[in-house]
C-alpha cells in the first residue's frame, strides 16, 4: 500500500507523482474510559461548549496509532534507493528512515489515529484511509 500525490517541496520543486509510505506505526492501548480532564479543568457542564474536549485517545478506551509517513519523488525513486523528499509526523519518529536532510512537516492528525479492531480491514488499510482524510493528501491515489 502507498499513496501518490502531486507534491511541491519547500524548495519549490514539484513532483507530480510523489510516492508516500507509512514508515512507522506505534500502537497505544488505552484500557479504560476516563473523565475529560480538559473540560473538568475549564469547569464546563455536559451541554456547555461540546466542541471543547480533550483528544479521543485521552478519554476513550481503545487502540490508537502514531504514524510517520515518508515520501519520495516517485515510486521509481524509492525502488532505486534515492533519498526521500519529505517526512510527515506529529512527533519526530524514533526510527529515522534516512540520514539525508529532507523536508519535514508536523501534522497533528498523525497522532491519536483510532484503530477499530472490530473492523475486517487491516491496521494499514485504516491508517491509509485516515491519511486520505488529511489536507496534505487531498486527491491522493492508492497504489500497490
Amino acid at each position: 500500500m502507498a499513496l501518490t500525490i502531486s507534491h511541491t517541496t519547500k524548495a519549490g520543486v514539484t513532483h507530480p507523482n510523489s510516492y508516500w509510505l507509512i514508515s512507522d506505526v506505534d500502537i497505544f492501548k488505552k484500557f479504560v474510559d476516563s473523565e475529560d480532564m480538559l473540560r473538568k479543568s475549564l469547569d464546563l457542564a455536559d451541554n456547555e461548549q461540546p466542541e471543547i474536549q480533550c483528544p479521543q485517545k485521552d478519554r476513550q478506551a481503545g487502540y490508537y496509532l502514531h504514524l510517520t509517513v515518508v515520501g519520495w519523488a516517485s515510486a521509481e525513486a524509492r525502488a532505486n534507493f534515492n533519498a526521500p523528499i519529505a517526512a510527515l509526523y506529529r512527533y519526530p519518529t524514533k526510527h529515522p528512515t534516512h540520514v539525508t536532510v529532507m523536508d519535514t512537516h508536523e501534522i497533528y492528525d498523525l497522532d491519536g489515529v483510532h484503530w477499530d479492531t472490530s473492523l475486517s480491514t487491516t491496521i494499514y488499510e485504516q491508517a491509509y484511509a485516515h491519511l486520505k482524510t488529511l489536507d496534505f493528501f487531498s486527491g491522493a491515489t492508492d497504489v500497490d
